[in-house]
């Protein structure tokens, strides 16, 4: 996907997408303010099938993060593959901008975060300014331990790339974080260091802004706009909103609970 599009441009119309990007970052905040970090929310991955290659002696299995092809079970998209390449687009105009790689993943399957973070070096971000946090499963645990690494890292202003359709939810969840972890069946311990580190976040002003990957994308290359508004039209695409609306009417209502698996 990012390969394709890498067109030669000015310094000028460079400082343009930069400062456009800028914005995008800050949210809708009159002062452009950098992130100290920013996360990539996982959308899951999927196992490519290539071609027998009788020299690949190892026969390793290979991942990547699903695309706006690949339909989950309930036959909805994540997009996931664009949040990777918005960050590294991001991780090109900002060369000191930090990424963390985020989620674990099942049992079957490798680190969502260690297959973020493989596609972040491919696309040309140096090893060296990712990070990775493997032990969230979900939107709430990614956001748990989101906010243990801003205050081990000793990071403020928090970035978090993640789909369009998802930020709605996300603000949402961020909202009602306290609710939701002190509501669940997670035991006291996860319930109290959770609230030590969100106290010691905030105390620091800690702040967290949800960012599209497809804004940025679009932002940076019109000829991304092509293929995002084609996969829109799908009906993965179209699937994948109406869940996004249930889980919003389900937050406004309150019907919306967060459970661990024991």
């Amino acid at each position: 996907m990012n390969e394709k599009f890498a067109p030669k441009i000015t310094e000028t119309e460079k400082e343009k997408i930069k400062q456009e990007l800028k914005k995008i970052l800050a949210g809708g905040e009159k002062e452009n303010k950098m992130p100290d970090a920013v996360f990539i929310l996982s959308g899951g991955i999927k196992e490519t099938v290539e071609p027998e290659n009788k020299y690949d002696f190892l026969n390793q299995r290979r991942f990547r993060s699903n695309s706006y092809l690949d339909e989950d079970p309930h036959g909805a998209i994540t997009g996931a593959e664009a949040r990777v390449v918005a960050a590294a687009e991001l991780g090109k105009f900002f060369p000191e901008m930090v990424f963390v790689a985020t989620s674990h993943g099942r049992q079957d399957e490798p680190a969502h975060a260690a297959v973020q973070k493989a596609e972040l070096i491919r696309l040309g971000i140096e090893g060296k300014r990712i990070f990775s946090e493997e032990k969230s499963v979900n939107t709430i645990t990614e956001f748990v331990e989101m906010i243990k690494m801003a205050f081990e890292n000793n990071w403020q202003d928090l970035a978090v790339i993640t789909s369009g359709y998802h930020v709605k939810r996300c603000q949402m969840l961020w909202d009602k974080l306290d609710g939701l972890i002190a509501n669940s069946n997670a035991g006291d311990d996860y319930k109290n260091e959770f609230q030590r580190n969100l106290a010691k976040f905030q105390e620091k002003g800690g702040n967290i802004r949800f960012v599209g990957a497809e804004d940025v994308l679009m932002a940076v290359n019109n000829d991304y706009r092509v293929l995002i508004e084609e996969a829109y039209q799908s009906e993965g695409y179209k699937k994948r909103v109406g869940l996004e609306e249930k889980g919003i009417k389900d937050l406004e209502e309150g019907k919306y609970r967060f459970y661990m698996k024991v």
